[in-house]
């Protein structure tokens, strides 16, 4: 089991400026920064783009239908322009994985919400990235500044959740 990680934006698509940098190169760096924290509580990850690139929708779908198996998490980060950060998880998943980051969060006092969000269609994901993937979840972060704090709650709620859901096999 990995987590595979796509730091939105990137390329031509800049997002917004914030404190002086670009919000593309922001989120590659919190990916960085969580990719590392999940290799210190003995997650593997792995990031989709790992450098200054576009991506289309259709090839972050496509990168992680190449790289991603059965049981992998896979998570889409991005910056929220409201006071709180945002789990967003697929109507078509289990909700217990973005559930647990939430209440983890909420434990250490950050404001955070956890929903999905649905289409008209109340089977289908607004999100492309949440429709198309299984295992997917979408973190808005909304301070960017102290985030750090918020991603080694983010791995240890991934190892706790790993741990805690494991099929056991007794021989």
């Amino acid at each position: 089991m990995k987590v595979i990680i796509d730091p939105y934006r990137g390329g031509v698509d800049t997002g917004r400026l914030i404190n002086n940098k670009y919000e593309k190169n922001l989120l590659l760096k919190l990916s960085y920064d969580l990719c590392y924290e999940l290799n210190k509580v003995f997650i593997d990850s792995e990031l989709i783009r790992d450098n200054d690139i576009f991506l289309s929708n259709n090839d972050r779908i496509n990168i992680v239908d190449t790289i991603c198996e059965d049981g992998d998490i896979v998570i889409e980060n991005r910056l929220n322009y409201s006071d709180n950060m945002d789990i967003i998880y697929s109507v078509k998943s289990n909700s217990m994985l973005a559930y647990s980051i939430y209440s983890d969060l909420l434990r250490n006092n950050i404001k955070c919400n956890y929903f999905n969000k649905r289409l008209s269609d109340k089977n289908c994901d607004y999100y492309i990235f949440l429709e198309k993937i299984n295992n997917s979840l979408i973190i808005y972060y909304n301070d960017i500044v102290n985030y750090k704090n918020v991603i080694k709650i983010i791995a240890k709620s991934i190892k706790d959740f790993v741990i805690n859901n494991k099929n056991i096999t007794y021989i």
